[in-house]
This record gives structure tokens, C-alpha cells and sequence, in this order.
């Protein structure tokens, strides 16, 4: 099954960041064989059927073990991310300008103290709504 493998904060220094190579000895210290990369988004694509928190696991260790860094890992099966997809509260705005629509996957929902702070901090022009294990974000203005 198709897995996509997000890596959370993936600066390694000030003056480093992840490769490609990093990401594919970090997958092969796992045990697992790449399928591809996303772009140039520090993310992996791997074909495998271990479940997503097995996958989280196993990835995050080997960030440590390869990269001396720990970094979190959050794993989406290839149907959940098109089920995000068709969930953008958004689709307006992403129409208009998809830079200007995010969404950050996170692997527990946000607790209400969480919404509360960004509802505090939120612009008048900003959207946020808020899904199970994501937070989708308008920013018109940037």
C-alpha cells in the first residue's frame, strides 16, 4: 500500500537541511524501500503494509539513527490523503490561489486550549478549520 511519510521540521541546522539521499538511507536504516520523494517537500513516498503507527516508529528512529536528529513523522495511507484532499473546507480560496491555503497534518486532533490560542492569535481575513488529525489554514494575505 502507498504510504506517504511527512517529516515534521526537517532543518537539520542553520545551515542544513535534508536531501533527498538523507531521506532515502533514513528509509533504508528502516528497512523499507522508497517509492519516491514529494517534490522537494522532505517527505517519502514508500510501498509498504505496515500499519501507520508501526511506520511512525520505525522512521522516527532511524531519523536519530541516520541524522542525529529526532523529527516526527506523520504517516497518511494513499486513500486518507485524498480523503483530506476532498475535505478542504477551502476549495474557494485554493482556486483562487493555492498558496495561500495550507494544511498541517498532525497525529492527534488539537485539544481545545490549542483552537482556543489560535482563534486568539487568528487575523480577520484568516480561516482555520479545524479535522480530526489536520488543520487547515486561509491566509489571503500570507
Amino acid at each position: 500500500m502507498l504510504q506517504l511519510a511527512l517529516l515534521y521540521s526537517v532543518v537539520l541546522s542553520a545551515t542544513r537541511r535534508i536531501t533527498r539521499t538523507d531521506l532515502t538511507a533514513v528509509a533504508h536504516h528502516a528497512g523499507l524501500a522508497v517509492f519516491g520523494t514529494a517534490l522537494s517537500t522532505g517527505n517519502l513516498i514508500l510501498d509498504t503494509d505496515l500499519d501507520e503507527a508501526a511506520l511512525e516508529r520505525r522512521l522516527e528512529a532511524a531519523t536519530i539513527a541516520v541524522l542525529g536528529k529526532p523529527i516526527a513523522v506523520f504517516v497518511r495511507s494513499e486513500p486518507d490523503l485524498h480523503a483530506l484532499i476532498a475535505a478542504n473546507p477551502f476549495p474557494v480560496q485554493t482556486s483562487a490561489d493555492p498558496s495561500r491555503v495550507a494544511v498541517r497534518v498532525m497525529r492527534d486532533p488539537l485539544t481545545q486550549t490549542s483552537l482556543d490560542r489560535i482563534t486568539a492569535k487568528r487575523g480577520p481575513d484568516q480561516g482555520f478549520v479545524a479535522q480530526p488529525r489536520a488543520l487547515w489554514l486561509s491566509l489571503p494575505e500570507g
